[in-house]
């Protein structure tokens, strides 16, 4: 449960949820390309930012 609150208070995993929600609302308009590609971006920031804080969570957990 800590992690989820770690998560949520992370500024870069808050931009790469927000970058999804924009993705997703382009691409249901219609702009297919671009949205796929905002998408992704905020696909691997979220990726990157949970790699990230898991790591030092269990180096603390040790």
């Amino acid at each position: 449960m800590d992690a989820v609150k770690e998560y949520w208070s992370d500024k870069t995993f808050l931009l790469g949820m927000f970058l999804c929600i924009i993705g997703t609302l382009l691409g249901a308009v219609g702009v297919v390309t671009s949205a796929v590609l905002i998408e992704l971006t905020g696909i691997i920031l979220m990726m990157l930012i949970i790699y990230k804080i898991d790591k030092n969570l269990s180096k603390t957990n040790i």
